[in-house]
């Protein structure tokens, strides 16, 4: 008798468990003297919604059978999920905000057992152009110095929304004997001259706006290894050279000699005669005797040592005058493969947005090789800049 009922039991909840499966239409429906056994969201295909982001849903249910006696006594809340992906009102309107799912759930005041859900998938949709702007650095014309240069106009446009889903735009130019530019926004300048040039939206070629465009005729500037032959180097602190007939010698300009094999020296911390909290004694001084630009630097190690001199780091700093400040051009530049004696660093930049004039440079040696040897050792130091 007990399994009898525990029989009948399963196959009731089955048939409940039938009637109120989500969105889908119960066995049988068509009874208008019945309460509601079923609530159905209309437009909405099996259980899940796709919704473009930045557009909105209204829930609109159904309750059946169509005749139910206590449908008026239903009232509905609803709730998201995941409200970052899709919010969703009291009034049942759901509002997709970004791309991604979440789940609805539709909670019946009456009767909760007929409750159900739905997943909402937010797809990116179609996001359109709205407008195209420049950057504030060309807003008021673009200006190539000479005849072959080149400028990246499409580093300079602006496309709004970011998100636009064709954010693409094309390039025209009026005056072809001036400069071209090419589909991807790269202009050559060709002649001095004037020009204008139409930036248009690929999608909404109403979309338009324009730049204007200035080549001129300056002599291009090349970059050189300044001459160093009127430099006068001074060191923090000088080693005696002694001669065949020992006598006592300063040998000076060391670094600007074009010896790799003849080098400036400074004891480390802790060595010779320097106290091992002396870090901040390791320097030379050069006077350029003139003030034409510099923008980086170079530096040769000794050769014929061994790398535990090699200098790794340096701080220079620049003046105008004898009796100026010193102010920082650059802090604490790491030298690169300074872990082999003889190397040549290669150009090290020192310019950030300008290029310096400082008659008076300072090269403070701030970092070394830390393995055991007395001395730290610099065998040249170049400029690169224009000459005058």
């Amino acid at each position: 008798m007990r399994k009898t009922t525990y029989l009948l039991n399963f196959l009731f909840f089955v048939c409940i468990a039938t009637l109120i499966s989500c969105n889908e239409d119960p066995a049988d429906s068509s009874k208008e003297d019945d309460k509601v056994i079923w609530i159905k969201a209309d437009d909405i295909q099996g259980s899940t919604l796709n919704l473009e982001r930045n557009t909105s849903f209204t829930i609109r249910l159904n309750l059946y059978p169509e005749g139910a006696i206590d449908k008026e006594e239903y009232t509905f809340q609803y709730k998201s999920s995941n409200e970052a992906i899709a919010t969703v009102s009291e009034e049942g309107v759901i509002t997709a905000i970004k791309v991604g799912e979440t789940t609805i759930n539709v909670i019946p005041s009456h009767n909760s057992k007929l409750g159900f859900a739905f997943t909402v998938n937010v797809v990116a949709g179609k996001v359109s152009v709205e407008n195209i702007t420049l950057s504030e650095d060309i807003k008021n014309g673009i200006v190539i110095e000479s005849p072959g240069q080149t400028f990246n106009l499409s580093e300079h446009v602006i496309v709004t929304p970011e998100d636009a889903t064709n954010p693409n735009v094309t390039y025209s130019i009026d005056k072809e004997e001036v400069a071209e530019i090419d589909e991807f926004g790269i202009i050559k300048a060709l002649a001095p001259g004037t020009a204008t040039i139409t930036i248009t939206s690929s999608e909404n070629p109403i979309i338009t706006i324009f730049a204007a465009l200035e080549v001129k005729d300056i002599p291009i500037k090349v970059p050189v290894t300044l001459n160093r032959e009127n430099w006068v180097v001074t060191e923090s602190y000088e080693y005696l050279t002694l001669s065949g007939d020992e006598t006592a010698e300063i040998v000076r300009n060391r670094v600007v000699d074009g010896d790799v094999t003849s080098t400036i020296k400074f004891d480390k911390p802790g060595k010779g005669n320097r106290p091992l909290d002396d870090t901040n004694n390791s320097y030379f001084v050069i006077d350029r005797n003139s003030q034409n630009e510099f923008l980086s630097f170079r530096v040769i190690q000794p050769e014929g040592k061994n790398s535990r001199a090699c200098v790794t780091a340096v701080t220079i700093y620049g003046k105008d005058s004898d009796s100026g400040a010193w102010e920082v051009i650059k802090e604490n530049v790491s030298i690169p493969n300074s872990d082999t004696a003889g190397s040549d660093s290669g150009e090290i930049d020192l310019k950030g947005s300008t290029a310096h004039t400082y008659r008076y440079i300072k090269v403070e040696i701030t970092s070394w090789n830390t393995q055991s040897s007395s001395t730290t050792e610099m065998a040249e130091f170049y400029l690169i800049g224009y000459e005058e």
